[in-house]
Formats: structure tokens, sequence, C-alpha cells
């Protein structure tokens, strides 16, 4: 894999929520946002020229130019990583880093102009959020129960345990027709499943293999099915995009995030997944935003 863009092929998110974390806040089977248009936040609508700011990882090896890595990072040691080339950096002295096999690196926050293939800085990386930047305030991810099942966490198959039910419970869920999402609430022991179809038909189907507190809901949210034909569509144009990460959470969107969420991009997107969804099924984030100080 070239060096430009390493992290980005790491960030693929499999839409599949199943843990009290990850995706994004928003109540399961709400359909996304009432106006027909995609989820955006961080966005401008021409970045050429544009101050924006970000925070990522300052990547340079011995003999070349430093890059800020945006996306995921190989967690090796010493880590790697790619992203734009980092234009104006000059000095690590003022930043926490570490060194190893030729590798320097460390995280900062940047602020500058990015024209697609370098961001070019306007003021000196900081380990701290630059002065005046106000980062936007994330919503708190939601979890609920989808319905009040007083079934106790025990029975079931013949030998089997709760975890080893909810394991198998997503092995049929993965192929199951009709499947949205699922998560767990309740401290991990009920199981709370989106469904197309018929809610009360999926709920016997899932109860031959799992005997757990279980909450099955429709909803009109998109397929899981959906969402990864989507991802597969993405991962083909994935460096034009200037993509970083795709994914599905509790939210049951199609969460994307790009370099930049500018209205040029947003689009490129939208219409590369049109075939499987409607803009409102959509979710985008930018790693660089508009700045103002």
């Amino acid at each position: 894999m070239g060096r430009r863009w390493v992290g980005a092929a790491l960030g693929v998110v499999a839409g599949l929520v199943l843990a009290a974390c990850g995706g994004l806040g928003g109540s399961p089977g709400s359909g996304g946002p009432s106006d027909g248009g995609p989820t955006i936040s961080g966005t401008n609508s021409d970045p050429a020229g544009e101050v924006l700011v970000g925070v990522g990882t300052i990547m340079q090896v011995d003999g070349e130019p430093a890059e800020i890595c945006l996306g995921g990072i190989l967690t090796s040691y010493p880590p790697q990583c790619a992203g734009p080339e980092l234009i104006g950096f000059e000095r690590w002295d003022t930043l926490d880093h570490e060194s190893a096999s030729g590798r320097t690196w460390g995280d900062a926050w940047v602020v500058g102009t990015y024209d697609g293939t370098s961001f070019t800085l306007t003021e000196p990386p900081t380990s701290e959020p630059p002065a005046g930047w106000v980062a936007p305030t994330p919503e708190p991810l939601e979890f609920p129960e989808l319905c009040d099942d007083e079934t106790q966490a025990g029975g079931g198959p013949e030998g089997t345990d709760l975890l080893t039910q909810q394991s198998d419970l997503m092995m049929l869920l993965e192929a199951y027709d009709g499947y949205v999402l699922s998560y767990v609430s309740g401290g991990g022991d009920v199981m709370n499943v989106l469904v197309s179809g018929d809610a009360t038909e999926a709920r016997e189907d899932f109860r031959e293999v799992y005997a757990g507190p279980l909450c099955v809901q429709t909803s009109d949210l998109p397929l899981q099915s959906e969402i990864r034909a989507a991802q597969d569509a993405l991962n083909a144009v994935w460096e034009e995009l200037d993509l970083l990460s795709t994914g599905s959470g509790v939210s049951g969107l199609l969460e994307v995030q790009l370099v930049v969420a500018d209205s040029t991009h947003v689009e490129a997107v939208t219409e590369v997944v049109a075939q499987w969804l409607e803009p409102d099924e959509l979710d985008f984030s930018g790693a660089l935003e508009p700045f103002s100080s």
C-alpha cells in the first residue's frame, strides 16, 4: 500500500453495533433527518483558500517532508500513517513527539489551508487547541431499550451461556433478510434489534438461538446489506473522494468522514451511493473544519 493515505484503508468501520459504544447519537428507527438532505457537520461550501483547523498525527520520515495524518494509524512501533504534505512545518521542539527507526511523530492541532493534496500551515502546530477555537460538542450516544422485556438472562440452547447466544444471534443476523442494526443495552444484557419486516416474526426467529432479554422493532432505516454495498462502492473511489472512514453506528445512517466535508465531496459521495441510500441516510463529518479566531 502506498504511503499516501495508508491510514485511510484502515478507517472502514463494519456496519454493526453490538456494544454500548460506537456510532452516533440519535434514536434508532428515526429514519434520519426530516429535511431530506444529508446530515453534515463541520462543512464549508468551498475549502479552497479557507482557513481550516483539525487535529491529527504529524509524521516525518528522515529526509522527507512531514505529513499530517487525519485518518487511521497502523499501531506498530513506530506507527505508520500518511496524509497530506504539511507545508511550513519546520521544528519539533515545540511539540510532544517520539522518534524511532527513522520516523518522528506526534499529535498536534494544525491551522491552515488545504488544496486537496497538501496542507499549508498559517500558524505553528500546537499540542493544545488553537486560541479562539471552540470544538463542537458531540451529542451524547444513546442506546435506548426498545421494549420492557423481563426475560431473565438465562436458559436457552443447552450448554450455551448468554455471550455464546449473543454471538450466535449475531451470526444469524448477518444473513437475516431485513436486518437493519443491533446493539446491547442494560449493561450488556438486553439485545435490541431493528428489522425492516414483521418484528413479531423476526423475534420468534431470533428466539431459536437467544433466550435472554430481547427487543425487536420494525424500522425504515437502511438495511445493513445496503450500508455495506454503499461502503464497497466508496472503497473503489476512496482516494478520489478524500475519504477517511465509513461506518454505521446506532444512528443507522452511513457515517462518512472526509478530509473536508465541502459541498463538492458531499455531492460526489451521495452520487456514488445513490443506488442504495437516500441523501437523508448519510451522515457526514470533516476532519478539517472552518476556523475563525
